[in-house]
């Protein structure tokens, strides 16, 4: 998980240790804001993950209007381990599930790629973000982007860690010690 630093609500990385107890905060700080009250931005919500759905929930619970909630799946590949079935392990219930979002009035949008936004120098923040799908540029003006991506290593760092002959297996094999099969190297946390 990346995070990157920008004002309180402008933009975070969310994981399931954050999501349940920042969520009730996040969204009564951003009704604090001018722009909720002016209606100049929306939530988005970007991930096909069981994670992504909850806070979907969270922010519905939490008496966001519906229709100032973007619910954003990323284009999905053969890798994807959803590919050919769903979250949910049953396409009956993932279509009842989303006929649901969708007749509450969520916009919902599948097969986008995060392409880009848009940072306001003056307030710190992100004032809108950028999807493509094959055929089509989708533009949100938000408030709050909560992303639920599928965790990801970059090469550089793959690199760095198996030129060291360290055990790697989607992440640094530690012990209960944060040690790695090399007495001399400890590791803990994320890698990006």
């Amino acid at each position: 998980m990346r995070l990157i630093p920008v004002n309180y609500c402008g933009f975070t990385a969310m994981d399931r240790r954050f999501s349940s107890p920042m969520l009730p905060w996040i969204v009564s700080e951003i009704r604090k804001r001018d722009s909720y009250e002016k209606n100049t931005g929306d939530i988005i919500v970007y991930g096909y993950t069981l994670y992504a759905y909850c806070c979907v929930e969270a922010v519905i619970e939490l008496d966001v209007p519906y229709n100032r909630i973007y619910f954003v799946w990323p284009r999905r590949t053969n890798e994807d381990p959803y590919v050919h079935n769903t979250i949910f392990n049953d396409n009956d219930v993932e279509d009842a599930v989303n006929a649901k979002i969708k007749a509450l009035g969520i916009q919902m949008y599948v097969d986008y790629e995060f392409v880009d936004w848009t940072f306001d120098d003056t307030n710190s923040n992100i004032t809108s973000i950028a999807f493509e799908s094959r055929t089509r540029l989708l533009t949100v003006n938000c408030m709050a982007v909560f992303m639920y991506e599928k965790k990801r290593i970059s090469r550089k760092t793959f690199q760095a860690v198996t030129s060291c002959n360290l055990i790697f297996d989607g992440g640094v094999v530690v012990d209960n010690n944060c040690c790695t099969n090399d007495p001399n190297i400890y590791a803990a946390g994320t890698a990006g």
